[in-house]
């Protein structure tokens, strides 16, 4: 797949798990404001949620653009 083709730059499995909290708190905090992402995980609900708290933890951060369910 060319670069020209991706949807995300980024897409963060196990999201809502305790590893993915620490690198979805990474991601918010430390990766460039521009960065088109989404979070991928077994649980809508739980996904939904985390994209929430990072509304509002981060609102001046660009948030995950979808959630991937598996």
């Amino acid at each position: 797949m060319s670069q020209d083709q991706r949807v995300y730059d980024l897409v963060l499995h196990g999201a809502t798990g305790y590893t993915g909290k620490f690198a979805r708190e990474y991601i918010s905090q430390s990766l460039p404001t521009n960065l088109n992402w989404a979070v991928a995980g077994r649980s809508e609900a739980k996904l939904t949620a985390v994209v929430k708290e990072l509304q509002q933890l981060y609102p001046d951060r660009k948030q995950p653009g979808e959630i991937c369910v598996r």
